[in-house]
């Protein structure tokens, strides 16, 4: 029983460093995690073409991280009918691989490449997922950094965390999906991108941020202003002559009874000269005065206005 433990124990052992150990094809191993990995591999003809690559490749990390930041997928693709700015690498992803990519490419040699492979978990942290595997080459030449995709945003079925279905990665299913070209971006064909080195990346990050934000803070004051309630008009009137205020609703009920308890004990007056001093025409004016306060401050309707006026200009 001992022995065969023993046997089990190292055969579980040997599995789990045949995982976890660089693939054969491999020449360097830049960074080996559970799930991600970027090694340096022979360069194969049928992935590069037949022109010489320009490395070892001198690439700022920010530059690589604002380059990877504005790959987008196209619009036209299925899965993303409904959204719009969709991008390829969460910040996560953006945070992994520009320091490495900046690395591997430093280290290649003109006959080699940089594998990667990374997962997008979406969501993080549930028991039902959405992780998507992204796998793909990348070199430079002519002043480009090319990546040429081997699966991109592949769907993974199952259990993949598990030792022993690890295969589910490479079994991951491809998605009808591109790239969307954008400034610097040159598109050789669906899951083969370049973008230009030397093209200023960082201006149009930040200037998609500010599009984002601003549209952002649109969408909240355009919400804003439709949860306020708008005044009572006459019929007939344009809703511009009552301002529209932008405050929340829940301020804007707040005020509405300081309001109405100033004018309350006004109310009952144009009532009390209406019986006892009918005939005195100071008294009207001063009546006609009132019913004008009344109306200007919302506390009497429009008709109810008309018929008060009425009845006061019959006293003369």
């Amino acid at each position: 029983m001992k022995r065969q433990n023993l046997f089990l124990l190292f055969l579980s052992l040997s599995l789990t460093s045949l995982l976890f150990s660089a693939p054969a094809w491999a020449k360097k191993t830049i960074y080996k995690g559970k799930f991600d990995e970027i090694y340096i591999i022979s360069a194969e003809k049928k992935i590069i073409g037949e022109e010489a690559l320009e490395h070892p490749a001198t690439i700022d990390e920010a530059k690589i991280y604002n380059m990877l930041a504005t790959l987008r997928f196209s619009k036209n693709s299925v899965i993303f009918k409904d959204k719009e700015d969709v991008r390829l690498f969460d910040q996560r992803g953006l945070k992994f691989l520009s320091p490495y990519l900046t690395q591997a490419l430093a280290e290649a040699s003109p006959e080699e490449v940089v594998y990667f492979r990374y997962i997008k978990k979406d969501p993080k942290w549930k028991v039902l997922r959405n992780d998507r595997v992204i796998i793909g080459r990348c070199f430079v030449r002519n002043g480009e950094l090319l990546i040429r995709f081997q699966k991109l945003y592949a769907k993974i079925f199952g259990d993949y965390q598990r030792v022993s279905q690890r295969n589910l990665i490479a079994e991951a299913k491809d998605v009808r999906v591109a790239l969307y070209p954008r400034p610097g971006h040159r598109a050789l064909s669906q899951k083969f991108i370049a973008l230009q080195i030397d093209h200023d990346y960082r201006t149009d990050v930040e200037e998609e941020r500010a599009a984002e934000l601003a549209a952002k803070k649109k969408a909240k004051e355009e919400e804003e202003v439709r949860g306020v309630p708008l005044p009572d008009t006459e019929p007939g009137k344009i809703a511009e002559e009552s301002p529209v205020t932008t405050e929340s609703p829940k301020k804007a009920k707040k005020k509405e009874p300081k309001k109405a308890a100033k004018k309350t004990p006004v109310k009952d007056d144009p009532k009390k000269a209406d019986v006892s001093t009918a005939g005195d025409d100071s008294d009207i004016v001063v009546r006609l005065k009132t019913l004008d306060e009344l109306k200007k401050q919302k506390l009497i309707s429009g008709k109810e206005y008309k018929k008060k006026k009425q009845e006061i200009l019959e006293g003369l």
